[in-house]
């Protein structure tokens, strides 16, 4: 069996297979938590069609839920080339000039990296005083759901998104083969 450079084991590979695995396994937990939100909101219009009677705080947990479960997904959708781009004319210059497409890739997923380290590094103060303090959403008395784990997914999902485009440049900036 013939294998060729792309095919050999490398700590690159198995970086990126953790990743991939890592950003898997936090994607389907956004849709799991997707889908019991569908439930639940279901659930309080149904209680408030029948009975008049909604659930309590379902719009705050809604609202904490989808910064939650945006930052779970997103690795997963950069991995999958699901972001929202516009790149008709990279692929025209690196059509033409190959070797300057593939350092503009590099470059253009080296400023998605930093940008979301960025994202990452400016939501560790927010965590630890929403952890130092218990800030915390809903009513006190009825039902309150603290703020600090959805900054936690905050910090991790930007993170593992910074390493993906890391890794996006990394793969971007060998040598065609």
């Amino acid at each position: 069996m013939n294998h060729t450079t792309a095919d050999r084991w490398t700590p690159l590979t198995g970086v990126d297979r953790a990743i991939g695995l890592v950003s898997a396994l936090l994607a389907s937990l956004g849709a799991i938590w997707t889908l019991g939100l569908m439930v639940l909101i279901n659930l309080d219009v149904l209680l408030r069609w029948t009975i008049s009677a909604p659930l309590p705080a379902v719009p705050e947990f809604v609202a904490l839920s989808i910064t939650g479960i945006v930052f779970l997904q997103l690795a997963n959708a950069l991995r999958a080339d699901r972001f929202i781009k516009s790149d008709a004319l990279a692929v025209l210059i690196a059509r033409r000039f190959p070797r300057f497409g593939r350092l503009t890739s590099v470059l253009f997923n080296g400023i998605g990296a930093a940008l979301f380290f960025c994202i990452a590094w400016a939501t560790v103060p927010i965590f630890e005083k929403a952890w130092r303090q218990g800030t915390f959403v809903g009513a006190i008395g009825d039902i309150t759901f603290p703020v600090w784990p959805i900054n936690l997914l905050v910090i991790v999902g930007a993170s593992l998104v910074a390493l993906e485009y890391l890794l996006h440049a990394a793969r971007d900036g060998r040598p065609a083969p």
